[in-house]
């Protein structure tokens, strides 16, 4: 093999690198699910409509639970799987630009991984997903 293919094999093996690095999976539900605010975080993205199992959602609150526990999670909770060619944090960083998604009075989210699957296809995925949990702290003098 000579020199040159070589170094060829290596730029297309980097490329491959590269390209998997930046690739995230996210699970969107509510509000994200709609097409004209995922195109606000990048147009170049693929989605599937797709679900997670959870513990409980309470759709009017917005608190989501997800347990430790897999038997727990018996609810499912649909939405949209969609893959951006980005970093999570620039992810992050563009939903919090949209208006329609600001985290509005609520102190903290949580970001974790949770598996996913996709309704017409099938298959089981991991993926991140953004959501609020509802946290009472209670402090003792």
């Amino acid at each position: 093999m000579t020199k040159q293919k070589i170094l060829k094999i290596l730029k297309i093996v980097t490329k491959i690198k590269i390209i998997i690095y930046y690739m995230v999976l996210l699970f969107f539900y509510k509000n994200l699910t709609n097409s004209d605010l995922i195109n606000k975080i990048n147009t170049k993205h693929e989605k599937s409509d797709g679900y997670a199992l959870i513990e409980k959602y309470d759709n009017n609150t917005d608190n989501l639970a997800i347990s430790n526990t897999p038997k727990n999670n018996n609810k499912i909770l649909y939405g949209k799987i969609v893959d951006f060619n980005m970093k999570l944090e620039e992810v992050i960083n563009k939903i919090n630009e949209i208006d329609e998604c600001k985290f509005k009075n609520k102190p903290t989210y949580t970001v974790e991984t949770i598996w996913v699957s996709k309704i017409i296809n099938g298959g089981v995925y991991k993926a991140y997903i953004i959501y609020w949990n509802l946290t009472i702290f209670i402090y003792i003098n």
